[in-house]
């Protein structure tokens, strides 16, 4: 699952997580949007977006790694 999928299973805006997280509302969006990516982002950051998503930091990795896709089709 994307970030932006994994946000919106848990009913977030990008507002709501951002604050949730502690993350700049901006670069929340550059993340769900492919500007940044998730793999070069601090250990601490993963651990705040992973914690508030419930899913596991290697999750937000796989899923910016293969652009969402799944790993087996």
């Amino acid at each position: 699952m994307s970030l932006r999928e994994l946000r919106k299973s848990r009913n977030l805006t990008q507002k709501e997580l951002a604050i949730q997280t502690g993350i700049n509302f901006r670069s929340l969006q550059d993340y769900e949007q492919g500007h940044k990516k998730l793999t070069s982002a601090n250990g601490d950051i993963l651990l705040r977006l992973s914690t508030v998503l419930g899913c596991s930091a290697e999750e937000l990795l796989i899923s910016d790694s293969f652009n969402g896709a799944p790993l087996l089709a």
